[in-house]
Parts: structure tokens; C-alpha cells; sequence
């Protein structure tokens, strides 16, 4: 019984047999027997499979459009980068990397471009990530050598220090028992291989240090200001700066300057966040002066006092090409706001200035109410925290009467009260209608 059993489970019904030969039922519609693939279905799942054999040799500018989307729709966003980037110039793969790494993604800061995005981005993280004493410059030089072409923004928000230092015995940097570690990443060796990078920013920072704390993090040494001197010239498309909040002090400040003041395409340059003080401002002065193109200087929340405003106010008088000058919560106190304001009587290419914060007062006030009469480019000005009172309120509500292309002055905490404040939006107002082009603020 058991071999009959074993030999009829072997016979197929004819009933069934007959099926295998029918390709559909039109009695079942979701019946059907599957197509057999073609050639360029076939071929284009084996370039999936094998992208990084093939990548070398397949050229996609030469597919199709279809099977060009196709591949790059199911090519893993895991690949190496080093394959990827010189093969892959479609946005839609590069859009899939960014997603699937990062959470937040504005391309529109990137020029509306995803390759652009992945790449400053990944080398943004590896530069961030750079242990010396534990990685190698040997892996930074390999991602640099196919990532330099792509590369017109770099933003660095920590560089981290070496794990085998002493510890710090001192609580402030400087102090006796004190070692500051001093081998952080050389960023000549990086920066001056990327051959198209225009805009620069760099904290010299630590984050999440959590113990492993020390004021030392948290500044520039001078080995960094050594490498940074001597990597600005070579930065020969650099257009924007940023050194914000890094402590920089007066000395370092005029070292880095030095090497800028014949910069040929240098255009913003900001220091807010850092301890500059009077000699610092003088340091800036000579950059001004010089044959460097600046037309916006951030100098927010510094230290620099009445003698560095009048120092200032040297390079505003001369042919200085500054637009935008942002020189707010420092401590000018009202003898160097004053010295900054009789600027404006001659100066014909500023059109932004910031004077918040600064302990300005009456001389300040009456200053502005002679010079506002006589200068034709100022559009912004922000006085916003210095207390005026209801007099100095007066006397900037004369100046900006007789003004025609102001269209925005800040006036908050300044207690002038709120007459004053109503009769100056009044004229801001009838300027702006003068100005059609210009957006209302």
C-alpha cells in the first residue's frame, strides 16, 4: 500500500496538467503566470547588485532616462563615497543619502544641491570627529582627494584635542599647574586643498567634554593661530569668515590679520563672541586700509572701548568699501559712539550700522542729529539698549526728518518715549513709499 501511495503523489491530475498550459484565467482575474523578465531588466539588477565592480566602467550619462532613474532609485545609500561621488552627478541618488543620514537637510543653504550637501557635510563630521593621537591624516587625505572639487562651505563647530594630556590642576587657563594640550588638527593641510571653498567658519571648541573639561578647549592656541596665518593666503576664492566665539585676544587677532590685508576676495569678516579690546580694533583698521575688498565686519559683543571707536572711524573717513558694521555690545560708552557717528557725515558707502548696547548717551544723540542731514546711505541703524531718554529721543527724531533714505532705526529699550517712536516710524514710513524697490521692514 505504501509504494501505490508513493507512485500516484507522483502523477500530476490531468486537470492540472491542462492548467500549466493555460496563462490566464479568465475565470480569476488576480491569476496569472509571471512574465519572464527581459535582457535590460536582467542587466540593470546585476549593475545593482555589483555597482561597486562596475562603477569605473559604466557610464550613466549614456543610459536611458528610465533605466538611468531606475538604478539610481535602487542603488544603496551605503556605498562608499569615494565610489559614488565621481560616478553619481544626479541629485536623486544624493537626495536619498542626505535623508537617510540626517534629519534636518536645508539645501537650499548648499545652492539647492544634494551632492554639494552630502559632501561638505561628511567632511564637516570627519573634521569634527578627528582624534589626533588616534586617527590617522593618511584616511583625512584619502576623503580629501575626491571630495575637494565639491566643497564651497565649510562650517567646523569643535576640533577636539588629544586624549593623552594631563589633567588640569588650575581652574582658568594660564594659572600655575596648568597644561594646555596644543596638537589639535593642522587645518592647513586640509584647507588648502579644497580648491573652490569660499565660505569658512571655525569654532575652536569642544563639546559634550562633559569631566574632561579645561579652559583650553574652548580658545585658540598659538600653534593654531600659526596654521591658520599661514593658510589665509592660500584660500585664494575665500569670501566670508567666521571666528566667532573662539576668545581671540588682541595679539592673536593682529597675527591672522596680517595675512588678510592683501586678500583678494575677502568680503565678510566676523569676530563677534571674542575678547578684541582697543589694539584689536587697531589690527582692523589696518585691514580696512588695505587692499582687501571687506564690505562686511562683525565686531558684536567685544571689549573694544572709545579709543579702538576712534580708530574705527579713521578707516570709515578714507575710501573704506564697508557696507555693514555691527559693532554692538562692546563698550564705546557715548565719547566713541559719537566719534563713529560724525563719520557719517563723509562716509558714502556704509548703509548697516549697529551701535546697541554701548552705553551711548547724550553727545551721541545730538551727533546723530547733526549728521543724519548730510548722509545719503545709511538705510539701518540700530540703537536699541543704549537709555536716551525723552531729549536724546527728540534729537534723533529731528535727524531722521531731515534723512531720506533711512528705513529702519531701532530704537527698542531706549526709553525715548513713545511719541518720538511713533513720529519716526512716520517718516521711516513716507521713505519706504519714496522706495518701492526696497522691502518694508
Amino acid at each position: 500500500m505504501e509504494e501505490i501511495t508513493t507512485a500516484s503523489s507522483d502523477i500530476i491530475p490531468l486537470k492540472v496538467a491542462v492548467n500549466y498550459l493555460r496563462r490566464t484565467y479568465p475565470e480569476n482575474p488576480n491569476w496569472a503566470i509571471p512574465n519572464i523578465p527581459c535582457l535590460v531588466s536582467l542587466s540593470l539588477e546585476k549593475i545593482i547588485e555589483n555597482f561597486v565592480e562596475l562603477a569605473k566602467t559604466i557610464c550613466l550619462d549614456k543610459l536611458k532616462p528610465k533605466d538611468r532613474t531606475s538604478i539610481l532609485k535602487k542603488i544603496p545609500v551605503d556605498l562608499p563615497p569615494e565610489v559614488t561621488i565621481p560616478v553619481i552627478p544626479d541629485q536623486l541618488y544624493w537626495k536619498r543619502c542626505c535623508l537617510a543620514r540626517w534629519k534636518i537637510c536645508d539645501v537650499e543653504k548648499y545652492g539647492a544641491c544634494w551632492k554639494r550637501m552630502f559632501v561638505e557635510r561628511h567632511l564637516q563630521e570627519l573634521i569634527e570627529n578627528f582624534l589626533p593621537g588616534s586617527n590617522t591624516y593618511t584616511d583625512l587625505t584619502k576623503v580629501l582627494s575626491w571630495c575637494r572639487g565639491y566643497v564651497k562651505r565649510l562650517i567646523i563647530k569643535q576640533l577636539l584635542m588629544p586624549i593623552d594630556v594631563t589633567k588640569v590642576t588650575s581652574k582658568r587657563q594660564g594659572e600655575p599647574g596648568q597644561e594646555v594640550p596644543r596638537d589639535r588638527l593642522n587645518l592647513e593641510s586640509v584647507l588648502t586643498v579644497l580648491l573652490n571653498l569660499e565660505e569658512l567658519s571655525l569654532t575652536f571648541s569642544v563639546r559634550n567634554c562633559g569631566m574632561n573639561f579645561q579652559w583650553g578647549m574652548f580658545s585658540l592656541t598659538h600653534e593654531d593661530c600659526i596654521n591658520l596665518s599661514d593658510t589665509f593666503p592660500k584660500l585664494n576664492f575665500l569670501r566670508i569668515l567666521q571666528l566667532k566665539d573662539n576668545g581671540l585676544t588682541d595679539n592673536q587677532v593682529k597675527y591672522l590679520l596680517i595675512q588678510l590685508e592683501n586678500h583678494p576676495a575677502l568680503e565678510e569678516l566676523d569676530l563677534s563672541y571674542n575678547r578684541l579690546e582697543d589694539n584689536g580694533a587697531q589690527s582692523i583698521v589696518q585691514l580696512l586700509t588695505g587692499s582687501c575688498p571687506l564690505r562686511k565686519l562683525n565686531i558684536f559683543r567685544n571689549n573694544i572701548g572709545s579709543r579702538g571707536a576712534a580708530a574705527l572711524a579713521t578707516a570709515l573717513l578714507k575710501d573704506c568699501p564697508l557696507e555693514t558694521l555691527n559693532i554692538g555690545f562692546n563698550r564705546l560708552e557715548d565719547e566713541g559712539g559719537a566719534t563713529i557717528c560724525k563719520t557719517l557725515a563723509k562716509n558714502t558707502h556704509l548703509t548697516k550700522l549697529n551701535l546697541s548696547g554701548n552705553q551711548l548717551g547724550e553727545k551721541t544723540t545730538s551727533t546723530l542729529s547733526r549728521v543724519l542731514k548730510q548722509n545719503i546711505t545709511l538705510t539701518n541703524l540700530d540703537l536699541s539698549c543704549n537709555n536716551f531718554g525723552k531729549d536724546g529721543g527728540e534729537e534723533i527724531k529731528i535727524g531722521v526728518q531731515l534723512n531720506e533714505t533711512l528705513l529702519n532705526v531701532d530704537l527698542r529699550l531706549c526709553q525715548v518715549g513713545p511719541e518720538a517712536e511713533y513720529d519716526i516710524y512716520r517718516v521711516l514710513r513716507r521713505n519706504h513709499l519714496t522706495a518701492p524697490s526696497l522691502p518694508l521692514l
